[in-house]
């Protein structure tokens, strides 16, 4: 599964046209909003609150390997 977090201040619609590109080469792909962002119900009040969030997610919605991508804020959290 290929994971994109986006960077700050954005959310998944930053990925709409990755997603698209990846789904048809047949990858698995998942973008995540970070917590305060886009529909993320989620809260965080430090950097590594994002960072376990994140982790809870993925241990949550992905099985196997997943390889992170991320822009700006979302590839530090990656």
């Amino acid at each position: 599964t290929v994971v994109l977090i986006h960077g700050l201040f954005g959310d998944t619609d930053t990925w709409a046209s990755t997603v698209t590109t990846l789904t048809r080469t047949g990858l698995n792909v998942l973008a995540l909003d970070l917590p305060c962002h886009g529909r993320s119900a989620a809260s965080a009040t430090s950097f590594g609150m994002l960072v376990d969030t994140v982790a809870a997610a993925l241990d949550k919605l992905c099985r196997g390997p997943v390889l992170l991508a991320g822009h700006s804020l979302g590839s530090a959290v990656a």
